[in-house]
């Protein structure tokens, strides 16, 4: 939090500490923003995996399907590795989903907000002083962690897009060049 001290807010009005419940508005719903986006990145998650699930199910059926056919020909062999490669690309993205590896502001830390804001002051700030600076700061995390999720929703996007198109080509290798009647 320390770096965020230079947070990009106007200075305040006159009579600010008249104003501390306002500022308590403007700092929980930043905080319900900044749960709003944790939520948002939890379900991402969560989709994103019950999906490979399905995507992994249904390709190893394909799959033993499409091997239990004959002799296949060329444009099996292509189809098969897109699909394969396909379905690698969103376990990979998948990953970067459940693991994005990016910084995400979801509370301020107290020992923060003590060391380098209230004792730090001379005088000691007011209630709504300390309030407004909250509400300045969670809006600099909201910012961050917008970056971040746009980033994920990107990943996101190819779990869904990479791992159906990979279940798509198998079921063509399958329609295409699986035999009906036969016995493995």
């Amino acid at each position: 939090m320390g770096q965020n001290m230079g947070h990009k807010l106007p200075p305040p009005l006159p009579g600010i500490d008249t104003a501390a419940s306002l500022y308590r508005i403007a700092y929980e719903e930043a905080r319900r923003t900044i749960t709003d986006q944790v939520d948002e990145l939890n379900g991402m998650r969560n989709r994103a995996v019950s999906y490979m699930a399905f995507i992994g199910t249904a390709a190893a059926f394909l799959v033993g399907t499409a091997l239990r056919t004959g002799s296949p020909e060329l444009m099996f062999y292509i189809l098969a590795i897109a699909a394969t490669a396909s379905v690698a690309w969103a376990t990979v993205q998948l990953c970067r989903v459940i693991r994005p590896g990016i910084s995400f502001t979801i509370r301020l830390d107290p020992r923060d907000i003590i060391t380098s804001f209230i004792d730090r002051q001379v005088p000691r700030p007011s209630e709504a002083q300390l309030l407004r600076s909250l509400a300045g700061w969670s809006a600099n995390y909201i910012d961050e962690n917008e970056k971040g999720l746009e980033k994920i929703r990107s990943r996101f996007s190819h779990v869904v897009i990479f791992g159906g198109g990979g279940l798509l080509l198998w079921t063509i290798a399958v329609w295409v060049f699986g035999t009906v009647g036969t016995s493995g």
